[in-house]
């Protein structure tokens, strides 16, 4: 009576080992399947973003403005202490030389978070030069 009990009890914790695994697998699996479309859908956000700005400075290039602590024009601004806003983003690479450096949803999520700081930063500081220069804002829009 007493084995027959074990013997279940050992079968109960077996097959709720074999069932769980792939559930947990299939979810972190979804977790960095959404961080990368995420990241993608961040770079396009990005690229129109870049757009955004180059069709601006086509528009207004000689509208002076208050660049950093003196008055610039806003093609001399971008072409100056910010110039980094119109040029493509930096791609996030995530070091995995290490021994516990194993790709896992939680690096994914990390690299998206990191991703979407970039692009925040990018659209404030680019907003912000065009609204001083008088120009049209950059919104995102979902496709």
């Amino acid at each position: 009576m007493r084995m027959q009990m074990l013997t279940s009890i050992l079968l109960l914790i077996v097959c709720l080992v074999c069932f769980a695994t792939p559930g947990i697998t299939s979810e972190q699996s979804d977790i960095s399947n959404d961080a990368v479309q995420l990241r993608l859908t961040i770079s396009r956000f990005d690229n129109d973003l870049q757009k955004h700005l180059k069709k601006a400075l086509q528009t207004g290039p000689e509208r002076i403005i208050q660049c950093q602590n003196h008055p610039d024009t806003l093609e001399n601004c971008l072409s100056g202490p910010f110039r980094d806003l119109p040029k493509p983003p930096v791609t996030i690479r995530h070091d995995t030389s290490g021994p516990n450096s194993k790709p896992t949803p939680l690096v994914d999520l990390r690299a998206a978070e990191e991703r979407f700081a970039l692009y925040t930063d990018r659209v404030n500081t680019t907003n912000d030069l065009l609204s001083r220069a008088g120009l049209a804002l950059f919104v995102p829009r979902a496709t």
